[in-house]
């Protein structure tokens, strides 16, 4: 087998909230570079790229200096014999834009390119960098690989709560006292990661809605603090788990503020391949401007 194959860790993560992959590529590179060298392993991939946000700068000299240790290992150049080809593992800064981090986008930045998300079919996994079969994952999947290999799919499986399966990163932020990075068991409620983890709303602040999985989403109330915090009951609320990350907003701050900034980030960083994306952002954050400052109109409304 003569071709090239790829892995490449997406560590883009440039949207507002989500601060997951920093902390991993900080603090655990190793555990990120062996769920990497593992895939690559099992799919015969002979190139692996850490694809890493540029303003992430601790991460990327702490993953470099990761590279430059297991390029030394023993274990690597078994890894290479088993492969029976050279093996590169490289960092490649991004573009350390939004759009960068859809996967096709990335490709295209790996290429050379704009980072232009493309249609699918075809997939990654059958023409990806340079044509060649590439497999694309989160840097938070990477790092669990390690540990499901050791311990096993069931014992993985049986950290969760409930039907869920495993362990998620929050990134927990806004009006909470103790903001930061938790790892749960997938499936806690919302009410326990807020209040239990996250120690409850600032001094003098209630609760008002959560932002899950970064600013996109459906926003949840207090009639959702009850959701277990998965991918199926999360989209049953009409929301979505997104990247784990969690944006507590408390009464007293403006809901149409707080989304019109979100939408002025979506407007700014459209790719601005799709009309109705790059011209109805720019549109709803001319809107939202508009009726967060109690200057809009019903006709506003009706638009």
């Amino acid at each position: 087998e003569t071709g090239d194959r790829y892995v490449v860790c997406n560590a883009n993560e440039d949207e507002p909230g989500t601060f997951k992959d920093r902390f991993l590529l900080e603090h655990a590179p190793h555990q990120v570079i062996e769920g990497a060298l593992i895939a690559a392993v099992y799919t015969r991939a002979n190139n692996i790229i850490l694809y890493i946000n540029p303003h992430l700068t601790e991460s990327l000299a702490a993953t470099r200096e990761a590279i430059a240790q297991w390029q030394k290992h023993a274990l690597f150049q078994r890894i290479e014999t088993h492969l029976g080809k050279p093996l590169t593992i490289k960092v490649t800064e991004s573009s350390g834009r939004y759009i960068g981090g859809e996967e096709t986008a990335v490709i295209s930045w790996l290429e050379g390119g704009f980072p232009f998300p493309r249609r699918k079919p075809p997939f990654p996994a059958e023409s990806g960098v340079e044509g060649e079969p590439t497999l694309i994952n989160n840097t938070e999947t990477f790092a669990n690989i390690p540990q499901i290999l050791a311990k096993g799919a069931e014992w993985y499986k049986s950290l969760g709560l409930g039907d869920a399966a495993g362990t998620k990163l929050y990134s927990l932020s806004g009006d909470v006292l103790n903001p930061g990075l938790y790892e749960l068991p997938m499936g806690t409620t919302l009410q326990s990661l807020i209040f239990d983890h996250g120690g409850g709303m600032l001094e003098g602040r209630t609760f008002k809605a959560v932002f899950t999985g970064g600013p996109s989403n459906t926003l949840l109330t207090v009639k959702d603090l009850d959701v277990p915090l998965d991918f199926v009951s999360v989209r049953e609320r009409k929301s979505s788990l997104g990247t784990g990350a969690m944006i507590v907003i408390s009464e007293g701050t403006s809901v149409v503020r707080k989304v019109s900034e979100y939408v002025e980030f979506f407007a700014s960083n459209s790719c601005g391949q799709c009309p109705p994306c790059k011209g109805g952002t720019f549109q709803l954050s001319r809107l939202l401007n508009r009726v967060d400052p109690g200057i809009g109109t019903s006709d506003d409304l009706r638009a």
